[in-house]
């Protein structure tokens, strides 16, 4: 533990699902309630940052569109994050600790 002391807590947002997400035998409509969850869940990440003097990293300001959907240049397959998306997340995160 004693390790620990001095460490600066780091949470990430959830992030935003694509079009391009769910199965195909429900028409992949479920996105949208999915992304509905994680705009609310991200609301409780966000003030759980602040109430406990973390670092809070928003990556759907800049992953998704206006619509909140995860742009599709930043995914493979609607839900996991593309290598460029995962760079983001690096620099995101170096910003903060440097």
């Amino acid at each position: 533990m004693s390790q620990l002391v001095g460490a600066k807590p780091i949470l990430t947002s959830i992030v935003a699902v694509s079009a391009d997400a769910g199965s195909h035998e429900n028409g992949r409509e479920e996105y949208r309630e999915v992304n509905t969850l994680v705009q609310s869940y991200n609301v409780e990440l966000r003030q759980m940052a602040f109430d406990h003097g973390a670092a809070y990293i928003d990556l759907n300001t800049v992953l998704t569109d206006q619509e909140g959907t995860l742009e599709k240049q930043y995914t493979t397959d609607g839900v996991h994050l593309s290598p460029i998306a995962y760079q983001i997340w690096a620099d995101s995160i170096l910003h903060i600790v440097q």
